[in-house]
């Protein structure tokens, strides 16, 4: 007698509520913890006590902003303000801001907020993932230009 096949099944994702999950908005607790994260990173360069892991939390937001879209040039104002900052951090001063680019960076964050509660869970993690591949230099299409948004 040969063996048979017993095939086990889990039940490890119901496909219906993983299908309305992506359908869905993103739910607020977890836009809430992103949400306290950036909102923090912006008011310790208010402060000029700004890190460089906070530095980076606001890198990663504005390149996502970009890649999901703004034509209106707030983005490149935040991603100036944020060089800058930079370039005052490499020549010995405190990471911090000055008034023009605080409000450069504010109004990028209201831009980035608009962008993530209008659409669904999957287009946002689709955008992330875009970013991502951007930022480590993989193209979607092999014949476009490489595009970095990093700072």
């Amino acid at each position: 007698m040969r063996k048979q096949c017993k095939r086990k099944v889990w039940a490890l994702v119901n496909p219906i509520d993983h299908a309305i999950t992506g359908a869905s908005i993103t739910a607020e607790i977890d836009l809430d913890r992103l949400r306290m994260i950036e909102l923090s990173a912006i008011e310790s360069f208010r402060m000029g006590k700004a890190t460089e892991d906070e530095w980076i939390q606001l890198v990663v937001m504005l390149n996502l902003a970009e890649v999901m879209g703004d034509d209106s040039g707030t983005i490149l104002a935040a991603q100036e303000a944020l060089r800058q900052a930079n370039r005052r951090k490499s020549e010995g001063k405190t990471l911090g801001l000055t008034g023009p680019e605080l409000e450069a960076l504010r109004k990028a964050y209201a831009v980035h907020e608009q962008q993530r509660t209008g659409i669904s869970r999957k287009e946002y993690e689709e955008s992330i993932r875009k970013t991502n591949n951007k930022v480590s230099g993989v193209r979607e299409n092999p014949n476009s230009k490489p595009a970095c948004v990093s700072i």
